[in-house]
């Protein structure tokens, strides 16, 4: 997890600052972190297809890819923190 975040950080801050190699270098890691993870199933392959699709659609060639990477790699990551925000936040629920 740590890995994905600062590949996602690296994207976001070649993104910003206009670096084409950060975001590159970022880019290929969220990738590959991609392909990894649907490699052991641990992504859904209609969620990486349609995202990849959408994303080389709205953006263009090499842009798109690695923009899907930089969503479905914020998504992995926010998503469970989430849930267990929300079990935290029931358990004080009952409590009361």
């Amino acid at each position: 997890m740590l890995l994905q975040i600062a590949a996602i950080l690296w994207t976001l801050v070649g993104f910003f600052t206009g670096s084409v190699t950060i975001f590159l270098a970022g880019g290929v890691a969220c990738i590959a972190l991609d392909i990894i993870k649907l490699s052991i199933k641990q992504l859904n392959i209609a969620l990486f297809v349609s995202t990849y699709i959408l994303c080389y659609m709205l953006f263009g060639e090499w842009e798109g890819l690695i923009f899907a990477s930089i969503i479905l790699n914020t998504m992995d990551v926010i998503i469970p923190r989430a849930k267990e925000m929300a079990g935290t936040l029931l358990e004080f629920d009952k409590v009361d």
